[in-house]
């Protein structure tokens, strides 16, 4: 057995096991994975064998999202919040991670712009705190008016794609604790574009950081 089909069975069980993070039996294993340099198919295809992939999906057990040309948008500050690190940007992958909790979060990456926001991608990975949504029309929640709930939640519903209960929005508000795998999967970026774009848009280390949680699948290692 090759080290990353071993890997990769083992994060099925752990999934099929709700990430349980007591379970100190896939403690050591990385939260985060590339696919990268795949023109073939070959790297999915296979790993989504070892994960049992389609058995995962019929358990609900994976959420996919797609990062393309749309998601443009969402990488921009807004005028009422110039220093708000692209909240709208956390916001999307906030709600998709809750969607994917105790399971497996796809991103299907055909946007490189994405990279300009390692920060957040790391955060997916590394889980060292709870993950709230960022307030969009005030600074403070506590301030929000009635209009200001029913758009946010408006806004929240369509990202999740489906309705929220009560308790639910106010967990995503509060910020809870994910627990899940992440499979970045690139569609026609390869990795050395990848590098020479952080190197133009981010500053030193970033990436460097977001990679000690992920780990790019290259079967010649």
């Amino acid at each position: 057995m090759t080290y990353y089909e071993e890997k990769f069975q083992w994060i099925s069980e752990h999934i099929q096991l709700n990430c349980d993070p007591n379970n100190k039996d896939y403690a050591g294993i990385n939260k985060g994975h590339i696919i990268v340099d795949d023109e073939n198919g070959v790297k999915l295809a296979l790993v989504k064998k070892w994960l049992n992939y389609n058995n995962l999906s019929t358990l609900g057990k994976v959420h996919e999202i797609t990062i393309d040309k749309s998601w443009d948008t969402f990488f921009r500050r807004t005028e009422a919040h110039k220093n708000n690190h692209y909240l709208e940007c956390w916001n999307k992958l906030v709600t998709a991670a809750y969607k994917a909790n105790h399971g497996l979060l796809v991103i299907n990456i055909s946007n490189i712009k994405i990279f300009e926001h390692c920060w957040h991608l790391k955060q997916l990975a590394k889980q060292e705190r709870e993950m709230p949504l960022w307030p969009k029309y005030s600074y403070d929640f506590d301030y929000y008016t009635q209009d200001d709930i029913k758009e946010f939640r408006e806004d929240t519903e369509k990202d999740y794609g489906g309705r929220l209960t009560p308790e639910q929005l106010v967990e995503l508000i509060e910020g809870f604790m994910f627990d899940g795998y992440v499979l970045l999967i690139l569609d026609g970026i390869k990795w050395d574009e990848v590098k020479e774009y952080v190197k133009k848009h981010l500053e030193s280390g970033e990436f460097d950081a977001m990679m000690q949680f992920y780990r790019r699948i290259s079967f010649e290692e």
